[in-house]
């Protein structure tokens, strides 16, 4: 109300002020303003009154403009735009008001104030419409192309203004259809037609009475409504009609001139008049882009189509024959274009994406590729123009460029500082002029809308360069950040980056790679690796292998001197040689700093003759790119994929390049173990690194960055002292900051402290802990990525092998890497295990010693670390890391054996407990030896086994036992180490007391695995547990038939110890088998090889330490049957009661008596003799004996015992030891045969007996004689005769039915007597030789036992006892006739026996002829001697005692009155008498 109130009071000020200034000469005026003052004062200020009252004050204002008077027209006009402001002038009020200003325009008055009143009426209020609104647009036209040069001015401005005003009435929230506009919509519409129709010269038709507009400020009036009202064509379909049917039309038509224009060299001179007119006009082209930029930026969804064709035409204007700063607006657009990812992205959706359609992305690049290409094909042409034109480098930006600022000055391109920052290609220099800002377009020109001519620097090509290296870089990063944003779905964006990538990389790649070798400044250099760096992840992301491939070589190559680096890197793609265009100018490579000379390059399949012996020279450029490459390493390192080849392959050359090569194999593991170690204290120390950065990411950029410096002062040979390509590189140098010369940021040759040289020292740290760093990377990559690091390792290593095949050193770059990448992934071991180890298992098997040294160093340090490491009971990942150490015992290297059983006792020491189901393959290790092994070798790997036996049987899985029991036995058979084989052996005995004393364990965690058990045929009963056992005596058995007499008898004696020991948990089946598939077979191999073996001696050169008994085979082998022999008998002795139950006891017995039969009748003393002695331990049993021997078990027994005896006593002959041996088995063998025996066998005996005690002696038996006679003075054999007939007489006496086997007894002992009195015996002090034994005492306790017998049985009626007594006198009857031959003390002894058991018989009272007869006979002998030589001996008087006792019994036997005598008995008994009275007392008989 206020506001009105005031508004009025001003009103009537200045129509009073109005009034006096009219009332001289304008009446009429001053009258209308008194009357108008008269109404205002009338009427109410309301606001119902306002609209009156600005009528009424309106009139006479209007009517002073008609004055022509200046200063009235001045106060009117202020008036009326009082009024205007106020708000309440209407559609006839606006009329009138313009129709005043256009008189006022037509008599060229107060210009300006028209403007101003115009302005308001059409900004204060929307009255204004349709043809009045056009009538005050043209009027404004009108003075804008006045003659004044402020009117101009004023008018442009306003038209401007008013232009934007139309399209601002329009309701931004109504949106309309068809053709039923409003009028503030048709008001625009009307204007925006009319404008093109301007443009394109022709006739408006709502803008009426405009006669001139020039053509570029109608092309700002269009570039004004579509760059402020874009949303007055998207909400009304008639303006998108004439969007794309006119505005985009005229543009294209306005661009024909550009387009088809061509530059030529003398164009300005021959130009003809037509074709001058289709010359491009600088501030045309400015606004054309400028709109075509808006169309794109703010309307490309409504004309796709026609934009594609505008960015046709874009590209077109790269075109070479075109005016430079044509190609450089051209390029500003495309810029702009490029830096926004979002129209990139709908330009791929739009065109690249679709089947048929325009792959404009793909013409962009390429056509900045081209330009680029072109401008470095004839550089003279931009140095030319850069050296007159070039200012100093544009700043875009007060802030600080990407590219280093305190270097911006500092930076120089070639050799001397003073140069600007560009490029240097082929001798010839390209100056940057603009200064780089990632994705920040700052477009020169374009912003030039008020020149009519271009600017001097944008006719030369260096600022086209310059935006070209902007477009072509922002293109990457648009790229990443399309990757990194989301733009639509996940999956569109993938496609939208694979399409833009896959369509563009060529070109791009080419163009990069060109600005790459050109450049000459290192922050021009880093940012264009960055983009390589970007372009290489994004393709790995977007999995474009071939593109991806192409870059990370780029990049590689360009870490390499040209030359250099293409030779051996082109073969490290997937797809063949690079498809980028590549060129090589040893003269720009020239202009770079030469900081590193290698004298020599990795020995190479790749690289020629030539290139092989030339020295190789790193620039500090290629450090730079290297510094890239470790980077792009460690930040995409999942995206490099099969890129990994050229990348390690790459890093390897420097390495070498650099002298940074690994040093010994055992130096290394030393290292890389302590690193190990120490691996909790180094990650924490990393962790605060990290900490520190201002990323959260895992790469050591900022570290490389900060190590990427130089110390001055060093000479190159120091590279050989530094660290390594190990994971052992120190952290605290990774941070040190102790430099004195940054290295990136500057050309300069260096400070003052140092030569160039340094920077060599720096570099090679840095690479190597580059390249350490990468490997400690590898963590965090995927099993893919993973796997290809290990894949191009082992190809670059594979590559090295057939180096070394031609006897060339090799790189063991790769061996390296590839045991820190295997350490550093221990976590995930069985992802990369098997290609890893294969390889490395390659590596082993190569003829090269130091190559062979590394490979088997590095897997049994890997295969060891990995044990250690991994704390899981996943049997088959125990099971994977140890194969690979297994697998090395198929390689008949030594050293690559020796390595193995080093990581394996260390394995065992270590974790051994844990192996679990592991243990078959460590024992498989310990069991692969063969003959071709050394002794040292042997020993380690029996030491191992040792540690297996005596601690980790308990934790030994029970399934590998019998692989245990195998392994041993095979150190066992091995020929190198005897030492060894006997040890092994006693390893044996362990095992079985391991499973002896554990059984009852064993036996609930034991399978019945046949595949781990040994096979034994025919037999299906045996338990999983007495297989074991089954394996050990099998084992044992083979041993006992090896070729060393020591380990024969130690195993055969190991054997049956551990068969008595501990056998008696075995079952019948096991029994069976024990007998028949060991003991039985093994005794039968015995025994052939025995016979087999040579009698020749030993010649050997221990033969002087081998005693005469054992030297010969043959002899040794006796040793081994003795063995054998008695080990089987003690196990039939002690074990009966097992063996009794296995079905065939009965064959098994005969067989094993078979044996002994066999060997008791060999003509071998020692074999015979022990065969002997085994017979008698296999008959000694426990006093109770099983009913099962009852049956044929004994009688077998007595017809083998007899069979030896007639073979061997009665054929040949044996020795003493023999004999004894013999009899001592009837005393075992009697007493379970008693029953079963008859007369007849103890005759048989008996006759044995006598052959055995009349062999003679042999020495060895003289010997035994002599030394062992007893004190009873009977030999050993002797005595066992002795206590054999006691055992039979102790035996039979007190048994009825078994007396009648005691007659021939005493028969036997009677005709042993007779050998009491034999004079062909040696006597009783000496044996000798070739005699028969003294038998005085034996033959005397014979005849005495005889006697006892007699005495005991002579009243038996159930024997025959006339048989007995007659065979009895028969048996003493050279006895008693030896009286003349020896008359010894013998002899009386035994006639004393006679005269005994005489009176015994004869109280029987024979009376059978015979006997008598056999009496008188005894007496005849005894009394007279009938020898040829003589009647008698002299010394036969000595005895007459005997004699008489003779005549005694003679007589008392005549006189007996109970005795019938027979007839014959007397007549010689009388004969006796009287020859007797007929002999003399000197012996003559008297005639």
């Amino acid at each position: 109300m206020a506001t009105d109130e005031k508004l009025v009071f001003a009103l009537q000020n200045d129509l009073k002020t109005l009034s006096l200034e009219t009332r001289k000469k304008h009446v009429l005026v001053k009258d209308a303003c008194e009357d108008a003052i008269s109404k205002i004062r009338g009427a109410q200020p309301s606001a119902n009154c306002l609209p009156y009252i600005t009528n009424q004050a309106l009139y006479p204002v209007i009517q002073g403009c008609e004055t022509k008077d200046p200063k009235i027209i001045k106060l009117c006009l202020h008036s009326i735009q009082r009024l205007i402001t106020g708000g309440y002038v209407d559609a006839k009020g606006a009329k009138s008001v313009y129709e005043t200003v256009i008189l006022l325009l037509e008599q060229g008055l107060e210009e300006i104030k028209i403007l101003q009143t115009v302005t308001l009426l059409l900004t204060t209020n929307n009255i204004v419409t349709g043809d009045l609104l056009a009538k005050n647009l043209v009027l404004c036209f009108r003075l804008h192309f006045s003659k004044d040069l402020t009117t101009i001015h004023a008018a442009g401005a306003t038209v401007r203004q008013l232009v934007s005003l139309v399209f601002e009435r329009i309701d931004k929230d109504k949106q309309s259809s068809g053709r039923d506009l409003s009028a503030e919509t048709s008001d625009a519409y009307s204007l925006l037609q009319d404008l093109i129709l301007l443009v394109n010269g022709e006739q408006p038709t709502w803008l009426i009475g405009i006669t001139e507009m020039t053509r570029s400020f109608g092309l700002e009036l269009l570039e004004t409504i579509l760059a402020r009202f874009p949303f007055v064509f998207e909400k009304n379909e008639q303006f998108v009609l004439i969007l794309k049917e006119k505005v985009c039309a005229m543009v294209i038509k306005l661009f024909s001139p550009n387009a088809k224009f061509k530059m030529t060299v003398q164009h300005s001179q021959n130009l003809a008049p037509d074709v001058l007119l289709d010359k491009p006009f600088y501030p045309i082209s400015v606004r054309l882009l400028r709109i075509v930029d808006i169309l794109i930026n703010k309307y490309y969804s409504l004309v796709v189509t026609e934009c594609e064709i505008f960015l046709s035409l874009l590209v077109r204007f790269l075109d070479p024959d075109k005016p430079t700063w044509q190609r450089c607006l051209a390029l500003e657009v495309l810029h702009k274009l490029i830096t926004s990812p979002t129209h990139l992205s709908k330009f791929c959706r739009s065109y690249d994406l679709k089947p048929h359609a325009t792959n404009i992305c793909k013409d962009m690049i390429n056509a900045l590729g081209a330009y680029v290409q072109s401008v470095f094909a004839n550089p003279m042409a931009a140095m030319s123009s850069a050296l007159l034109n070039t200012p100093a480098p544009i700043p875009t930006s007060s802030s600080s460029s990407h590219l280093n600022s305190s270097a911006g000055s500092a930076l120089s391109s070639s050799p001397t500082d003073s140069s600007p920052i560009g490029f240097y290609f082929r001798g010839s220099f390209v100056p940057l002029i603009q200064i780089y800002q990632p994705l920040i377009p700052k477009p020169q020109l374009m912003e030039l809308t008020d020149k009519l001519e271009p600017p001097s620097f944008a006719t030369c090509e260096s600022y086209g360069v310059a935006i070209s290296f902007a477009c072509l870089s922002d293109f990457v990063l648009s790229l990443t950040q399309i990757d990194r944003e989301v733009y639509g779905k996940e999956d569109e964006k993938e496609d939208v980056v694979r399409q833009l990538l896959s369509s563009s990389w060529p070109g791009l790649l080419a163009a990069l790679n060109l600005l790459l070798e050109a450049s000459i400044d290192d922050g021009i250099t880093e940012s264009i690796c960055e983009r390589l760096v970007e372009m290489a992840t994004l393709s790995g992301k977007v999995g474009l292998q071939q593109c991806r491939e192409a870059t990370v070589l780029s990049l590689c190559i360009a870490t390499l001197p040209p030359h250099y680096g293409y030779a051996v890197l082109k073969g490290t793609v997937g797809h063949g040689e690079s498809p980028i265009p590549i060129s090589y100018s040893e003269v720009d490579n020239m202009k770079q700093q030469v900081v590193v000379v290698g004298t020599s390059v990795v020995p190479s399949l790749h690289l020629s003759s030539n290139l092989q012996s030339a020295p190789v020279m790193l620039t500090k450029k290629n450090l730079l790119v290297t510094h890239s490459v470790l980077r792009l390493c460690l930040d995409s390192g999942a995206m490099l994929l099969t890129s990994w080849l050229t990348v390690l392959t790459t890093l390897q050359h420097l390495c070498w390049v650099c002298n940074i090569v690994p040093k010994s194999s055992t130096d290394f593991i030393q290292n890389t173990s302590g690193k190990l170690s120490n691996e909790a204290k180094a990650q924490s120390q990393i962790s605060s690194i990290l900490a520190t950065q201002s990323t959260s990411d895992y790469s050591l950029s900022s570290i490389l960055s900060n190590n990427f410096t130089t110390s001055l002062g060093t000479n190159t040979k120091t590279s050989s002292e530094m660290s390594e390509l190990s994971v052992s590189g120190k952290l605290s140098s990774m941070t040190s900051t102790s430099k004195t010369l940054s290295f990136k940021g500057t050309n300069g040759v260096g400070g003052t402290n140092g030569g160039v040289m340094g920077v060599v020292v720096e570099f090679g740290s840095c690479l190597s802990q580059g390249v350490t760093r990468l490997i400690e990377t590898s963590i965090g990559l995927d099993d893919v990525s993973l796997h290809h690091i290990i894949n191009a390792l082992t190809n670059m290593s594979q590559e090295a092998m057939e180096i070394a095949y031609l006897n060339r050193e090799p790189s063991l770059f790769a061996v390296a890497k590839l045991l820190e990448i295997g350490l550093r992934n221990l976590d995930r071991v069985e992802i990369y295990w098997r290609p890893l180890t294969s390889h490395l298992l390659e590596v082993c098997r190569h003829p090269h010693i130091r190559m062979r040294e590394w490979g088997s160093e590095a897997i049994t340090f890997l295969v060891r670390s990995a044990l250690l490491h991994q704390d899981t009971d996943d049997e088959k990942v125990n099971q994977l890391l140890l194969s690979p150490l297994c697998e090395l015992s198929t390689i008949l290297h030594n050293d690559v054996r020796n390595k193995q059983l080093a990581a394996l006792g260390q394995i065992l020491h270590c974790k051994g407990e844990k192996l679990k189901s592991s243990w078959p393959l460590a024992i498989n290790i310990l069991g692969d030896i063969y003959d071709h092994h050394s002794e040292g070798l042997i020993r380690s790997a029996f030491q191992c086994l040792q540690l297996v036996v005596t601690d980790y049987l308990p934790v030994l899985p029970c399934g590998s036992l019998p692989h245990s029991i195998d392994t041993v036995a095979k150190f066992a058979r091995q020929k190198q180490e005897l030492n060894v084989a006997l040890s092994a052996i006693g390893s044996m005995w362990n095992i079985a007391d391991f499973l002896y004393q554990n059984r009852a364990r064993i036996l609930e965690n034991l399978t019945p695995d046949v595949s781990t058990f040994p096979d034994f045929p025919g037999i299906f009963e045996i338990p999983p547990f007495d297989k074991l056992w089954l394996g050990i005596y099998q084992r044992l058995g083979e041993l006992c038939i090896d070729d060393r007499p020591a380990v024969r008898k130690s195993a055969g004696q190991t054997l049956f110890s551990t068969i008595a020991a501990h056998s008696n948990i075995l079952n019948k089946f096991s029994w069976d088998c024990v007998m028949w598939q060991v003991l039985f077979p093994l005794l039968e191999a015995v025994e052939k090889s025995w016979k087999n073996a040579s009698c020749e001696k030993v010649d050997s050169q221990n033969a002087l330490l081998i005693h005469h008994s054992r030297n010969t085979e043959q002899k040794q082998w006796s040793e081994t049957q003795v063995l054998v022999l008695g080990g089987i008998a003690k196990i039939f002795a002690i074990k009966r009661a097992n063996l009794l139950e296995i079905q065939d006891f009965r064959k098994a017995w005969y067989f094993f008596l078979q044996f002994v039969q066999n060997a008791a009748t060999s003509t071998n003393e020692e074999v015979s003799l022990a065969a002997l002695k085994s017979f008698q331990e296999a008959l000694t049993t426990p006093s109770e004996r099983n009913a099962a021997e009852s049956n044929d078990f004994w009688s077998r027994c007595w017809l083998v015992y007899l069979e030896i005896g007639e073979q061997v006593i009665c054929s040949r002959g044996a020795h003493q030891q023999f004999l004894t041996a013999y009899v001592t088995i009837l005393q075992s063998l009697f007493s379970p045969m008693k029953k079963k025996l008859t007369v007849e066998d103890i005759q048989k005996i008996g006759v044995i007996f006598s052959k055995s005690l009349i062999i003679p002696l042999t020495g060895d038996g003289a010997s035994s004689v002599l030394f062992s006679t007893s004190d009873s003075g009977m030999s050993p054999l002797q005595d066992q005769l002795y206590l054999a007939y006691d055992t039979v007489i102790k035996e039979t006496k007190d048994i009825p039915t078994l007396r009648k086997l005691l007659p021939p007894v005493i028969l036997q002992l009677v005709n042993l007597g007779a050998y009491a009195v034999r004079c062909n015996t040696s006597s009783k002090a000496f044996a000798l030789e070739g005699v028969v034994p003294n038998c005085m005492d034996f033959g005397i306790k014979c005849l005495k036992q005889s006697v006892l017998i007699l005495t005991s049985i002579c009243e038996e009626t159930s024997i025959n006892r006339m048989d007995l007594f007659r065979d009895t006198l028969e048996n003493f009857n050279p006895i008693l006739a030896s009286r003349f031959q020896n008359s010894g003390g013998a002899w009386r002894d035994s006639v004393t026996q006679f005269f005994l058991a005489v009176p015994l018989m004869v109280e029987q009272k024979p009376e059978e002829p015979e006997f008598w007869l056999k009496l008188a006979k005894c007496a005849q002998d005894f009394l007279f001697f009938t020898g040829p030589g003589g009647w008698v001996s002299q010394k036969g008087w000595k005895d007459e005692k005997f004699d008489i006792c003779m005549v005694t019994l003679l007589k008392e036997l005549v006189f007996r009155n109970d005795l019938v005598l027979p007839n014959q008995f007397l007549v010689e008994v009388v004969k006796m008498f009287h020859r007797g009275s007929c002999i003399n007392d000197y012996g003559e008989m008297i005639i």
